[in-house]
C-alpha cells in the first residue's frame, strides 16, 4: 500500500541545524520501539529539558509532531526526508490507526468499509525510522519543552507541531450535539460508520433528508459530495421511485452554492448548482439552524429581499458539517490559541507566542476571508507550506536538499508503506 504526501513541512524546521551535505539526507535512524512495555523507559532515558536524548546523536534534535492524520503524517514523512540521521522524529497520536478523513463520505453509504481507508501507525512508521507513541495528549508544558500524555508519559521535544485536528462544535447547534442526538456525521470515520447504519434504516423506511452545513461550518466539500453520493446510492439501490420517496433538502450559511467559504473557487458556483439541479436536489443558502429536533430541523434564511425566514424541515437523516474548534488541551496554554481553541500561527505555521511550537492543519486559526449574513469559515488544508518559511530561516547554500529541488509548485512524493 502507499501513501502520497505533498512535500510540503512546517517552515519552523528550518531552524534546526541542517547537514552540510545531501548525502546526509540518505542515512537512516536505528529502529526504535514503542511497545507500552518500552514507553515508560521512553521517558526516563531523556533528558526533561529536551535538548539532548539517549537516542539521537549528541548533537541531534527531536521533533514530536502530535497527531496522526494527513497533516501530522506529511510532516512526519517530510521531516524525515530532508532532516539529518540523528534528528529523531516522534509522532504521537490518541488513535493506533491512520484514517484518511477524504473517504469518510463514501464509508456513510458503504462504498467502501473502514478497513479499505485505515492503515496502522504501528506498522507503519517504525519502517520508516520514525517514532509511534500509542497516546493522548493532557498537559503541555511549553517552559520545560514537555508534553504529558494522559497516562502520565513525559514526552520532550526541541520543536512541536500540533496537528491534531479539529474537536467537533456540535455543541453549540441545539439538539444537534454530535451522533448521541439527531444528527449523523461523517467528520470522522467511526461517525460515518454510524451515519451508514442510519443510511440502512432510510433504505427501509424512505423519507426526506437533510444534508448540510451549520452556521459558523468552514469544510463545505465533504457536504456537497455526501449529498451527490447519497443520491447516486438511493438511485442505484432503487431507482427513481427511491429518490423521489427521499428527496434531498441541502442547506449551508454560504451566501450561495459554491462559495465554500473562499468567495467561490474558479466556476464552483456554476458547477455545483448545476450538479444540484441536475439530482434533484433542493437547497437553501443564507441559512443558519435554530434546532435539530427528532425527525426535522428548524432553520432560519435570509430570502432575495434580504427578509428572515424561518421553516421547518422534515427529515428521516439529517447530516450536518458543524463548527470546527480546538482541542481543550492547547487552550489551557496561554497564548497558544484563541478563544477556540485554535492554534495561532503565522504565515510559517509557526506559533506566534512559542517560537519552537507550530500547528498544521485545520487545527490552526485563519481569519473569514470576508463576512458574510451567516457566519462562515474558511477550509483548512492537512498540509502546511514550508519553502518560504525555510529560506527565511536559512539561506539555500545551508539546505542543499532544497538548494537542489526547487519547486515553483506543490509537488508529490510517493512513501510505500
Amino acid at each position: 500500500m502507499q501513501i502520497v504526501a505533498l512535500t510540503f513541512l512546517p517552515a519552523a524546521l528550518a531552524a534546526l541545524h541542517w547537514p552540510s551535505s545531501a548525502e546526509a539526507f540518505t542515512t537512516t535512524l536505528p529502529t526504535m520501539t514503542t511497545s507500552s512495555s518500552a514507553r515508560k523507559h521512553l521517558t526516563v532515558s531523556m533528558s526533561s529539558t529536551a535538548t539532548t536524548h539517549s537516542e539521537s546523536g549528541a548533537d541531534g534534535r527531536r521533533i514530536v509532531i502530535v497527531g496522526g492524520g494527513i497533516g501530522g503524517l506529511s510532516t512526519a514523512f517530510d521531516s524525515r526526508h530532508l532532516l539529518r540521521p540523528q534528528d529523531e522524529i516522534v509522532v504521537v497520536s490518541d488513535r493506533e490507526k491512520f484514517q484518511f478523513t477524504p473517504s469518510n463520505p463514501w464509508v456513510a453509504v458503504r462504498k467502501r468499509t473502514a478497513e479499505d481507508i485505515s492503515l496502522s501507525l504501528t506498522k507503519i512508521l517504525p519502517k520508516h525510522k520514525i517514532v509511534f507513541i500509542h497516546g493522548k495528549a493532557h498537559t503541555l508544558n511549553p517552559k520545560k519543552n514537555q508534553l504529558i500524555l494522559e497516562d502520565g508519559t513525559k514526552v520532550p521535544y526541541d520543536f512541536l507541531v500540533i496537528a491534531t485536528g479539529p474537536r467537533l462544535g456540535f455543541e453549540e447547534i441545539p439538539g444537534a450535539r454530535g451522533i448521541h442526538h439527531h444528527t449523523a456525521s461523517i467528520c470522522t470515520t467511526p461517525h460515518a460508520l454510524l451515519a451508514a447504519e442510519t443510511y440502512d434504516k432510510l433504505i427501509q423506511e424512505p423519507g426526506p433528508i437533510v444534508i448540510g452545513a451549520t452556521q459558523g461550518a468552514s469544510c463545505f466539500g465533504p457536504a456537497y459530495e455526501y449529498a451527490m453520493l447519497v443520491e447516486h446510492e438511493l438511485k442505484k439501490r432503487g431507482g427513481r421511485k427511491l429518490v423521489e420517496q427521499c428527496p434531498i433538502h441541502f442547506i449551508t450559511p454560504e451566501p450561495y452554492i459554491g462559495h465554500l467559504g473562499l468567495g467561490g473557487a474558479g466556476e464552483s458556483e456554476k458547477i455545483l448548482t448545476r450538479m444540484l439541479d441536475e439530482r434533484h436536489i433542493k437547497y437553501t443558502t443564507n441559512c443558519k439552524v435554530q434546532r435539530v429536533n427528532p425527525g426535522s430541523v428548524s432553520i432560519q434564511y435570509y430570502d432575495e429581499h434580504d427578509q428572515k425566514i424561518n421553516d421547518v424541515l422534515p427529515s428521516h437523516l439529517t447530516m450536518l458539517v458543524p463548527p470546527f474548534r480546538g482541542i481543550d488541551v492547547w487552550k489551557t496554554v496561554t497564548g497558544l490559541t484563541d478563544e477556540h481553541g485554535m492554534v495561532l500561527v503565522d504565515k510559517q505555521q509557526q506559533s506566534t507566542t512559542y517560537s519552537n511550537i507550530f500547528g498544521v492543519g485545520v487545527c490552526v486559526q485563519i481569519d473569514p476571508l470576508e463576512k458574510t449574513k451567516v457566519p462562515t469559515g474558511v477550509p483548512k488544508t492537512g498540509y502546511s507550506t514550508f519553502y518560504v518559511g525555510l529560506l527565511k530561516c536559512c539561506p539555500p547554500t545551508s539546505l542543499p536538499y532544497l538548494a537542489t529541488h526547487t519547486r515553483t509548485h506543490a509537488q508529490t512524493r510517493t512513501f510505500s508503506l
